[in-house]
């Protein structure tokens, strides 16, 4: 209602505004549902333009930022091969939400609720793709070959984050965050991009791989550890999780590596091998980057002393 009822002010101050809104509301993909593209420009009903002139301006910024939202979000880029958009906007921020008993960084799909609509409703997510949106404008680069580069740009450019918080599972280096953003592995694995906060015993990260949270899952760290390693050509086992996370079942781990049997999981801010703290040099090994480290200088030290 606040919408139509902005819309409506809006064509009683500039008849400019008519075509253009109407336009922009035939397009079927956000049902009618523009009012988030007249937030992007700080419009509302407490902030109008403050003359025709004004007006008439802010008609000509609509209608740029309407074409590059439908060039943005049509299905083709949703549906980026590696995921390039949802990685490259969580270097903005975190713009998951609960969806009942689990988070959601959104999808396309059977059912409409969780959409890059929602996305664009939701005040925490809509903040975040706006910055996302205005450095993308400023860039100037044009949807295609350059919009791609520019993508993987903003997530080869992300750092660790050296104070976060997500979603109450604190370790000081936004590790989880890290990872989702640079292993495209973990938002493959994930359907209907499905998480879970176990803030039980072990206090660990679940990614779903069914729509059911009682089917099979990994948990995110060491999963992270799996895609690196296997990234980097080595032979590895993962050992899913199943069942509900209180059951014995629902333990995730990495149990082989280039044939050697291993034990490695992570909870509690750091990784575990055959349940002692996994340590380089006596330090706990809290990043999937150091235990990758780890891993692949034991695994030499063994081949080599193999072939002596």
């Amino acid at each position: 209602m606040s919408e139509e009822i902005l819309k409506a002010k809006l064509i009683k101050c500039c008849s400019d505004w008519e075509p253009t809104l109407k336009q922009a509301e035939g397009d079927t993909y956000f049902d009618g549902q523009i009012g988030f593209a007249l937030r992007l420009q700080g419009i509302n009903n407490d902030s109008l333009p403050l003359d025709e002139t004004a007006h008439k301006d802010a008609v000509q910024i609509f209608e740029k930022n309407w074409e590059t939202i439908q060039q943005l979000l049509n299905k083709n880029m949703i549906a980026e091969k590696d995921d390039l958009l949802k990685r490259a906007l969580l270097t903005f921020g975190d713009y998951s939400i609960l969806a009942n008993s689990s988070y959601t960084f959104f999808f396309e799909g059977g059912n409409q609720y969780f959409t890059w609509r929602r996305l664009l409703r939701e005040q925490k997510s809509f903040d975040v793709f706006k910055m996302f949106f205005n450095e993308y404008q400023k860039s100037g680069v044009s949807i295609g070959v350059q919009t791609e580069k520019w993508l993987n740009d903003c997530i080869d450019a992300y750092q660790r984050q050296t104070d976060f918080d997500f979603h109450g599972l604190h370790d000081g280096t936004g590790e989880l965050l890290y990872n989702l953003v640079h292993i495209s592995g973990l938002f493959e694995y994930m359907w209907k991009n499905r998480f879970n906060i176990d803030m039980g015993k072990r206090k660990r990260v679940i990614l779903y791989q069914r729509e059911r949270l009682s089917a099979e899952y990994v948990e995110a760290m060491s999963y992270a550890l799996y895609c690196r390693l296997k990234d980097n050509g080595l032979d590895v086992e993962y050992n899913c999780g199943r069942g509900y996370l209180t059951e014995d079942s629902s333990r995730t781990f990495l149990k082989k590596v280039n044939g050697n049997d291993v034990d490695i999981e992570y909870h509690d801010g750091q990784f575990y091998d055959n349940s002692l703290p996994l340590k380089d040099d006596d330090k706990p090994v809290k990043t999937v980057e150091d235990a990758f480290k780890l891993l692949n200088d034991q695994l030499f030290d063994k081949q080599v002393s193999k072939s002596l």
